[in-house]
């Protein structure tokens, strides 16, 4: 079966997740449950099973893990919300299962087939699909092939059934069309900025009253705020680490079992563009020698990409020994072959020569040193945990956990926003100081991931407005910056409506600049940010003032200029836009579509073998 282009980018999506699954189910432990309840629910008649959810749930860890760089184990991933996008996955599954099921719509043997052959981790070194790889990886993951399979071949069915609710439904063209003109449309724009000289009266001197109404209206400018004195006991591996401390006979072990690091041989990065038979390879090697063609030309000749062929960096060893010398005997960037590789003629391309790198032991026993001081010093930290631990749950007050560790003692007067140093430049620790309340138990808390701390809240000194005679000189300054801001701004306002009314820049006084084709967002040098967004805001011919606090100017917009479609990089933009909108749409037909479906023949959940699942989890 034919299948459409977004389909076939959602199939190598899914598989990658089941990819996962293979190589991680079999560790996941969800044997001690599902030996005595099998489902958590059903939508219609098709179960989710105790597995599917566990599967579910180990593809949105990845997932997480991922995006934020940080692997979550089961019981954190329900803390964070992952049970529930997992189980909200399942049962839009589930509905699009029963409803293929109740249609009768499913996919062949032979569609299983070309799946698999698809996937990386099943391939031999021939890159076809291998049988003995496949059953590796299948006796591994805990489940049987039967059940691997079918798992294929729901998700081909879904496939076939979101792809015929929601497949091609591209985006209202008057919303492209509106989004178009909003991000690429310019103006012409003339601007001078308004210097202070320009001002006929000089800002006068405040009243005291002028000052007290501006302290009484600006009271958060002139208050103090909250500060939480700690008392703090914290330690890192950098105040532990002693590089000189660390034996040379370990640093020798570590540096002969780098070998690999410290002793690399000469590499080569080197694409392969294989061809079907000798005859089209020396056709290929021909017409590049007369510089008919270039190697990229025939890359998509072949009707592959960069990322198709690239064997990346290589040394002599992971090559065949005659493309080796051949690839190897180049020490320039050059094109080599064509040489039988084992799955065709080939022409070699070398991007780059990589000579051979030595570091000696003496030139890299400072940088070992301090690796290993730091392992030390992060095996004292954990090794410590323990006894902390205990201390704090005797009643041990902050100073006497110093006393009995490694731990530093610090007294910080925090603020909220302030840049501090030592532990408070941590943000583990400006959260939980700020979650604190006086009279909480001391906890043992990481910092930055190798470090830990604890900490007493001693006080609270709430935000306190200074009182006006001690802030008098900065009430002045502030009143001051205010009301050349307003003349400034009043000016420009003036000035604004002369300009519409047909006086030019240079009869005002103004020294102007010119920008064409300024863009939305755009910055103009020795300008206000608000140059640009003002510019948009103002019709052709027409005049307007921008600025802010102390800095304004006048503008005229010349043009405005729409977007010009015939450029390739509009055209590029407007068709990824569409392919983005193109796929939300299609994600969200298929949401509702689930959902009715899910409504019209009901959705049941155990939650108490939900509950049950969560309280089994590590």
């Amino acid at each position: 079966m034919a299948k459409s282009p977004g389909a076939k980018g959602a199939n190598l999506f899914v598989y990658i997740l089941i990819g996962l699954l293979i190589l991680g189910l079999a560790g996941f432990g969800i044997g001690s449950f599902t030996s005595s309840t099998s489902a958590i629910g059903t939508v219609g008649k098709e179960e989710i099973s105790v597995e599917d959810y566990y599967q579910q749930l180990q593809a949105e860890i990845n997932l997480n893990a991922r995006r934020t760089g940080r692997r979550l184990v089961p019981s954190q991933a329900i803390a964070f919300g992952l049970g529930q996008n997992a189980l909200e996955t399942l049962v839009l599954q589930a509905a699009l299962d029963n409803e293929a099921d109740k249609v009768g719509v499913s996919v062949g043997d032979q569609t299983i087939l070309e799946e698999l052959s698809e996937m990386d981790q099943f391939r031999g070194v021939d890159g076809n699909f291998n049988r003995d790889a496949y059953n590796f990886a299948i006796e591994r993951s805990g489940i049987t092939a039967a059940e691997f399979d079918q798992s294929i071949r729901d998700t081909q069915t879904r496939v076939i059934i979101q792809t015929a609710i929601s497949d091609g439904i591209p985006p209202a063209k008057a919303y492209i069309d509106r989004l178009s003109e909003y991000y690429f449309s310019t103006r012409d724009v003339t601007w001078a900025m308004v210097p202070e000289s320009m001002l006929e009266d000089d800002i006068p001197d405040p009243s005291e009253q002028d000052l007290r109404d501006y302290y009484v209206a600006n009271e958060p400018e002139f208050t103090e705020p909250e500060v939480r004195h700690l008392t703090v006991a914290w330690i890192t591996p950098d105040q532990l680490v002693d590089p000189d401390s660390i034996d040379e006979a370990r640093v020798r072990e570590l540096y002969d079992g780098r070998e690999a690091e410290f002793s690399k041989p000469e590499r080569r990065d080197v694409d392969r563009l294989i061809f079907p038979d000798q005859l089209a390879a020396d056709d290929a090697r021909r017409r590049l020698d007369s510089e008919a063609v270039t190697f990229d030309e025939l890359i998509e000749e072949r009707g592959v990409v960069i990322s198709d062929i690239t064997l990346g960096t290589v040394t002599r060893d992971d090559l065949p020994k005659v493309i080796a010398d051949a690839v190897f005997a180049i020490e320039t960037t050059d094109v080599v072959g064509p040489l039988e590789s084992e799955i065709g003629p080939a022409l070699y391309r070398i991007n780059a020569v990589l000579g051979a790198e030595f570091t000696s032991f003496e030139d890299a026993s400072v940088e070992l040193s301090i690796e290993l001081a730091n392992q030390d010093a992060i095996a004292q930290i954990v090794n410590g945990v323990t006894t902390l631990e205990d201390l704090l749950a005797g009643g041990a007050t902050i100073e006497e956990i110093v006393a009995e560790s490694d731990l530093a003692l610090a007294k910080i007067a925090f603020q909220e926003g302030v840049t501090n140093d030592g532990p408070a430049a941590y943000s583990e620790f400006r959260r939980a100081v700020l979650e604190a309340a006086e009279g909480d138990f001391p906890e043992l808390l990481e910092l930055g991931g190798d470090g830990l701390f604890t900490f007493r809240l001693d006080e609270v000194i709430a935000p306190k407005l200074q009182p006006f005679k001690e802030v008098r000189d900065a009430v002045t300054v502030a009143w001051e910056r205010q009301q050349l801001s307003l003349a400034l701004a009043e000016l420009a306002d003036s000035l604004a409506a002369q300009l519409y009314n047909g006086a030019n820049f240079e009869e005002l006084g103004l020294t102007a600049s010119t920008e064409v084709e300024l863009g939305r967002d755009e910055f103009v040098d020795g300008a206000p940010q608000s140059l640009s967004s003002v510019a948009f805001k103002t019709s052709k011919d027409d005049t307007a003032a921008f600025g802010d606090t102390t800095e304004w100017g006048v503008l005229r917009v010349n043009e405005i200029a729409p977007p010009d479609v015939e450029s390739e990089n509009m055209i590029q933009t407007l068709a990824a836009l569409e392919t983005r909108f193109s796929s939300g749409i299609s994600q969200d037909v298929t949401a509702l579509f689930s959902n009715y479906l899910r409504i019209k023949v009901g959705l049941r959940l155990n939650l108490e073998v939900i509950d049950a699942i969560h309280a089994q989890l590590p």
